[in-house]
């Protein structure tokens, strides 16, 4: 697709190569160092920001899938210079208009026109997700925090509520309206470049149950029928959900039901 000349071997090939003019680089695991990647959101300082960061913790929100406009083409009506225009992403995705032909060259016969016209424009899809980090690498007593991701191309629309992810990307700040008397508000997301899995297939099939723990269950259900009561192997099983929490069966039976019912 980058030769002057077809190949040879016929015109078909070359009608059908074509240049891709959008690719995208993914970067899937950085290294592990302090820098780079963050145990959690509370680890994440201000020297982060605009840098390359990995960051992993369990989706808990997934936002709507929408459209965004990257950027902007214009031409100077004076002049008949084109340019871009880029969506600002710190400021809420605000596409501001040219003020200035951005023209350069002389001074003294540099471009001052204010007039311009729209000649196209780079539209993409967009997503935000809400990832939390992982409660078992907290020290006692702390809070889960979380983090929005940004998801754009084709990242969106891929990951749901409970999914473990891997998330490398950019860290920005975004910006809330300023207003006059009011503290401003800056708060932290991260453009995701790639997002990677950990609850696939592969890995769910790994957490598999031995036929020692199954035989376990099996005659815990025999036992508590030979008994006449198969419902104290269920009361047993509800008993063994959250020990250091007294009571509360009812509500440890719906939880449990709610964790092995259902569909994968």
């Amino acid at each position: 697709a980058l030769q002057s000349e077809p190949p040879a071997g016929g015109s078909q090939l070359a009608a059908s190569a074509c240049v891709k003019t959008d690719v995208t680089l993914r970067i899937v695991n950085l290294p592990s160092f302090s820098d780079f990647n963050k145990r959690s959101v509370s680890s994440i300082r201000a020297c982060d920001v605009g840098g390359l960061i990995q960051l992993s913790g369990t989706v808990v929100r997934t936002g709507t899938v929408k459209m965004l406009e990257l950027s902007r083409q214009y031409e100077c009506a004076k002049c008949g210079h084109s340019f871009s225009v880029a969506t600002d992403m710190e400021q809420g995705n605000i596409l501001e208009e040219p003020r200035l032909c951005p023209m350069v060259g002389d001074p003294e016969r540099a471009c001052k026109g204010t007039r311009f016209n729209m000649v196209g424009s780079r539209c993409t899809d967009y997503q935000e997700v809400k990832v939390q980090e992982h409660v078992e690498r907290l020290s006692v007593g702390s809070i889960p925090r979380s983090m929005t991701v940004v998801l754009e191309h084709d990242l969106v629309d891929q990951c749901k509520a409970g999914d473990e992810a891997n998330v490398v990307g950019t860290l920005l700040r975004r910006w809330r309206p300023v207003i006059r008397g009011v503290r401003i508000d800056v708060r932290l997301v991260l453009r995701a470049n790639s997002v990677k899995f950990c609850n696939d297939a592969s890995s769910v099939a790994a957490i598999g149950v031995s036929q020692e723990l199954a035989r376990e269950f099996e005659d815990l259900w025999e036992d508590a029928g030979a008994l006449g009561c198969p419902l104290l192997a269920r009361n047993h099983v509800c008993k063994a959900v959250c020990p250091q929490i007294f009571g509360m069966f009812t509500v440890k039976l719906a939880l449990l039901l709610t964790l092995v019912g259902g569909v994968a």
